[in-house]
């Protein structure tokens, strides 16, 4: 009996034993989840919040009038969460909503979309774009009424994401000098202003809400974004537009390789317009290289440089313009023949009439007999006039000139002849304009400039005078019979086609030939380059086309007639300047 009941107290003592452990072993266990849903709960909250970036806005390019040339505007992309579709929603939804990006977009058809939605549905995924295609606010709308985008209480996997878009409101007009930023390439007022444009971005705490996209908590701004500042160019979209016009009409019917224009204003420099038109593979011509600055744009000038010899042996020499020149239908330098301008000579003119007449031996003799034993000197002139320099235009992409040197492998017997009359050098359109706009600025050269301002909202942040390169291209004296020989070109000479402008036109042709494989071509580079009114000057403009096709554009004094076109269309804009005049 004692024994029945040890064990019996033994059974029981063991009973207990084993509830107390299991009891352990219980509490242990709600213990160590508490723990682990702590550290889940801890990491949850890591992945469902965190600090991100805000995007500054990108400040807009602007005309010297304050319209918009470049601004930005949102756009949408589209994307979905598979991982918050629900079974019952795919096999309903999905379908619907295949066909409508299918019927929308246009990229791909519904099966694709579906076969697309159905493979991230499997494998869980959270995000997935469905397309690159950037949608506006309107097909947003639209698209928030789609299945699985509409947006309610319950959970939505429809993901539209903001993003900006450059918008140019004047489509290609001066779109080379405004320019872009990619992944290729860095160009133009976008590239070159692109710190002042972009601003800097700011950073704030954001939390994902179930079935949302992430959301900013309202009290965890850390930096706000500095939005961009503005850039205020000096184009006049008007004058752009007409510029651009007048360049497009002469290079269909000259079916040039590319032509480019440039206005400018005479007493700032500011640039008013800027046309640059290539032809493209389907014969349209299109804004995508800016020749009037660029590498490819820098060429021998051909005699629009005969400007520069006369300036040098007005300034250097003693030299009566009514003095007489013979002239022939063509003259050796070194055994190396130089055709006339005209092919049969222009016989014994004044050496005035010999510029005006654009002879190319007249101005060879002049410059040969006064540089022959100094050459030097006329470099000296050259340089002096600023052709060895960019003209530091405040935009990116100015190339490099080419001015060859006495005493170099770049020189020979040739060199000095062949210089005096645009060959053998190689400069931009920009820095030809520069100093026909100093003839028209009473002899003062000023600098090239493209920018105006940097705004911020209506504060300006930084302005860009102008500033001086040269305050004497020549003497008073000298000044006015250049003057005087400009206008000569127009009124008897190789530019009559611009004669009988509203306003008066002064300037010069030059035609020079394309060197190919070391030779010379029967291809022609031609130049028109001039200021109206001429009487009081208020614009310069330069016109070049490369390798008209069509030979009643292949001489440059043809191009006259584009700035005629020009000036007759600001005419009748601006009569209240030409009273003043």
């Amino acid at each position: 009996m004692q024994s029945d009941k040890k064990q019996i107290f033994i059974r029981i003592k063991l009973i207990l034993i084993f509830f107390t452990l299991f009891a352990f072993i219980i509490i242990g266990k709600i213990f160590y989840a508490q723990i682990k849903n702590k550290e889940l709960l801890k990491n949850s909250t890591k992945l469902l919040s965190g600090e991100k970036i805000i995007p500054a806005s990108r400040g807009n390019i602007l005309d010297c009038n304050g319209h918009i040339l470049a601004t930005s505007i949102p756009m949408y992309t589209i994307a979905i969460d598979p991982s918050l579709i629900t079974e019952e929603d795919f096999i309903e939804k999905v379908p619907k909503l295949s066909k409508c990006l299918e019927n929308s977009l246009k990229e791909k058809f519904a099966e694709d979309y579906f076969n697309l939605i159905k493979n991230s549905f499997k494998k869980n995924i959270r995000y997935m774009k469905i397309s690159n295609k950037k949608i506006n606010h309107n097909e947003k709308l639209e698209i928030e009424t789609w299945p699985l985008f509409h947006k309610s209480k319950d959970v939505c996997p429809g993901i539209l994401e903001k993003v900006e878009v450059r918008f140019k409101p004047f489509k290609d007009l001066f779109s080379r000098g405004i320019g872009y930023i990619n992944q290729n390439a860095k160009v133009g007022i976008e590239s070159t202003y692109n710190k002042e444009l972009a601003g800097k971005p700011g950073n704030a705490m954001y939390k994902k809400i179930l079935g949302s996209n992430w959301k900013k908590l309202s009290s965890s701004v850390n930096k706000e974004p500095i939005h961009g500042y503005d850039i205020q160019t000096t184009i006049d979209i008007n004058l752009q537009d007409i510029a651009n016009q007048s360049l497009l009409d002469v290079l269909e019917e000259a079916q040039g390789d590319y032509g480019c224009l440039i206005l400018m204003e005479v007493k700032t420099g500011e640039i008013k317009a800027m046309v640059n038109l290539t032809k493209s593979k389907n014969d349209k011509y299109e804004e995508n290289y800016n020749y009037t600055i660029g590498d490819h744009g820098i060429r021998e000038p051909g005699s629009v440089f005969k400007l520069v010899s006369m300036i040098a042996i007005l300034e250097t020499g003693n030299v009566n313009l009514d003095s007489e020149i013979e002239t022939t239908p063509h003259i050796y330098w070194h055994n190396t023949k130089l055709n006339e301008s005209n092919y049969v000579g222009w016989g014994t003119i004044s050496i005035r009439e010999s510029f005006i007449k654009s002879s190319n031996t007249a101005i060879t003799k002049l410059i040969v007999e006064q540089f022959e034993k100094n050459p030097e000197k006329f470099i000296t002139e050259i340089k002096r006039l600023k052709f060895d320099l960019k003209t530091e235009i405040n935009i990116e992409g100015e190339g490099n000139s080419f001015i060859p040197q006495p005493k170099t492998k770049n020189w020979s017997g040739i060199s000095l002849p062949w210089l005096s009359i645009g060959y053998g050098l190689e400069v931009s359109p920009m820095q030809i304009v520069q100093l026909y706009n100093a003839v028209a600025n009473n002899g003062v050269m000023v600098k090239p400039k493209i920018v105006k301002n940097i705004l911020h909202g209506n504060k300006i942040i930084k302005t860009f005078p102008t500033e001086i390169v040269v305050k004497k291209i020549c003497s008073k004296k000298n000044l006015m019979e250049i003057k005087n020989m400009l206008k000569g070109v127009v009124d008897r000479g190789t530019a009559r086609f611009s004669r009988d402008s509203f306003y008066k036109i002064a300037g010069k042709s030059g035609t020079a030939n394309t060197l190919e494989n070391g030779k010379y071509s029967k291809k022609t580079y031609t130049t028109f380059v001039g200021y109206f009114p001429e009487e009081n000057p208020k614009y310069s403009c330069i016109v070049c086309i490369d390798n008209p096709r069509n030979l009643k554009w292949h001489y440059g004094g043809k191009l006259s007639w584009v700035v005629k076109q020009i000036a007759d269309k600001i005419s009748s804009q601006d009569l209240d300047y030409y009273k003043l005049g």
